[in-house]
């Protein structure tokens, strides 16, 4: 009976040895299994995290690269337009000055044509009176001559005759007086006119260049509003989209360690309930 229990005892004593050290051995490859699937998922989230840090990064580098050369790009267009536009600008001047100098010389010649025919007329009118002087001079020459030779047969017609070429010559002088100071009065009208004319011309013309010039600069200043309205336009739509991004990417992270967390709280569960 001693050696049965003793016997007994030691095969008990075994297969409780050799159950527990089988369940320690089970336990320790459980946990063993347990460490290296929590690692195993911890590296591939912290990589998976890592890689798309690192896309995000290069997205931020391409994005940044992008906006430096579609600033330079912007900034070479606008050279382009605003040299365009001071070329129109000194060509269009240039034409307006061409056709103001060219209406001036027309003009200057319409005043010099008239003064030259008013000119031209006076001296005639004083030609012409000296003319008659001189004519007068050598008739009444003549008539004198004439009066002494005839003093005594026709004293009475010789007297008549010297009146009314007297008469004559008063009146044509009376003419001609009165032509030249028409003459002198019609150049004077004719003069304020002709100013007067020059200078309503060149207030219109100073005027429809201020508004030439008042139209293009608030065609270029609405043109630079425009633009400045485009690239802030375009800076917002990039932080839109670069903040969405962001906001995306913290949801998938968030989804991901959420799913692998609530993975591992289920697999542990799992593992405690077959262990129970």
């Amino acid at each position: 009976r001693g050696y049965k229990a003793f016997n007994s005892y030691w095969q008990y004593l075994v297969a409780s040895i050799q159950i527990q050290a089988t369940f320690r051995g089970w336990l320790a490859r459980d946990r063993y299994e347990d460490k290296h699937y929590c690692a195993t998922q911890i590296q591939k989230i912290f990589r998976g995290y890592m890689s798309t840090m690192n896309v995000y990064g290069d997205i931020y580098k391409i994005t940044l690269i992008q906006s430096v050369v579609r600033k330079k790009i912007a900034m070479d267009n606008s050279t382009y337009k605003m040299a365009f536009i001071i070329q129109m600008q000194s060509i269009f001047r240039g034409y307006l000055f061409r056709k103001y100098l060219s209406n001036l010389n027309a003009k200057a010649t319409l005043v010099q044509a008239s003064f030259r025919g008013f000119s031209a007329r006076l001296n005639y009118q004083f030609i012409l009176v000296d003319i008659i002087l001189i004519q007068n001079l050598i008739r009444q020459r003549k008539a004198k001559a004439q009066l002494e030779q005839l003093k005594n047969d026709r004293l009475v017609g010789s007297a008549t005759i010297i009146q009314s070429q007297w008469r004559s010559y008063d009146c044509s002088m009376n003419y001609l007086h009165y032509l030249a100071h028409v003459l002198t009065i019609q150049s004077v009208i004719r003069r304020w006119k002709g100013n007067n004319y020059v200078k309503q011309c060149r207030e219109d013309r100073r005027k429809r260049s201020a508004i030439t010039m008042q139209k293009y600069m608030r065609g270029f200043i609405s043109y630079k509003r425009y633009t400045k309205y485009l690239a802030a336009t375009s800076i917002q739509k990039s932080w839109r989209r670069h903040y969405h991004q962001n906001n995306y990417t913290r949801y998938i992270g968030a989804k991901t360690f959420q799913k692998a967390w609530r993975g591992h709280v289920d697999f542990t569960k799992y593992k405690q309930f077959k262990s129970a």
